[in-house]
């Protein structure tokens, strides 16, 4: 009985394993097209809130590259508060984010915009 509970465990920790590994996260399952790829970035910025920050709506632009180990390059963060920017930046520094050759070394747009709720 002891040995099925172990195995029944082992499986599960595998099952486990396979769902949470996130499209992009490795070489071999790169992001293949730049709705996804952008989709990615945006949900990795998305828990700002400006009612902490006494902000009202903002928006930000962001350019930025993805290399070919998986690097995301940030070239500018374009806001109207410094606040929002240096967070997007500082959050967005050091993100592995696996593209498909075709979205490599390119530079890519995003403009995302936090509404106060």
């Amino acid at each position: 009985m002891k040995n099925i509970k172990m195995m029944a465990l082992a499986l599960l920790l595998v099952g486990l394993t396979g769902v949470a590994k996130a499209e992009g996260e490795t070489p071999d399952k790169a992001l293949r097209t730049e709705a996804k790829m952008k989709s990615e970035l945006c949900l990795r910025i998305s828990s700002l809130q400006l009612a902490d920050f006494n902000l009202e709506d903002e928006t930000v632009d962001i350019h930025f590259q993805c290399n070919a180990e998986g690097e995301v390059i940030v070239h500018s963060v374009d806001g109207v508060s410094c606040v929002v920017s240096e967070y997007v930046a500082n959050k967005l520094k050091g993100h592995k984010m696996y593209v498909d050759e075709n979205l490599q070394n390119a530079t890519h747009h995003v403009e995302v915009r936090y509404v106060v709720i």
